[in-house]
């Protein structure tokens, strides 16, 4: 399989279970390596990253929403969706903006 996502385009995947719909995301995440070819993201082969590098590409190239989430669990579940533009440093009051 190839494909490319431009930056700022909205993708979804759909597909029977166990098509590897997860394996995939889990690939993009960096939290597996593929088993054959490679990932590239903004030109970058992210099997060659390190494990903090793979947090940043996470951070700066995608949004998830896991089947099983992957929540805070004594934030809510606007405070869980701002997270990230917390850890990108993005200001509270930007940050409540945004929710609009």
């Amino acid at each position: 399989m190839s494909f490319e996502i431009e930056n700022g385009q909205i993708v979804s995947i759909v597909g029977k279970n166990g098509s590897g719909k997860s394996k995939l995301f889990h690939v993009l995440a960096g939290f597996m390596n593929p088993e054959l070819g490679s990932i590239q993201v903004a030109n970058q082969e992210t099997a060659l990253l390190s494990e903090s590098e793979h947090a940043a590409c996470r951070l700066n190239y995608f949004g998830f929403i896991f089947q099983k989430f992957q929540l805070m669990p004594v934030l809510t579940a606007f405070e869980n969706m701002k997270l990230p533009l917390k850890l990108k440093g993005i200001p509270n009051t930007e940050r409540q903006m945004k929710r609009h």
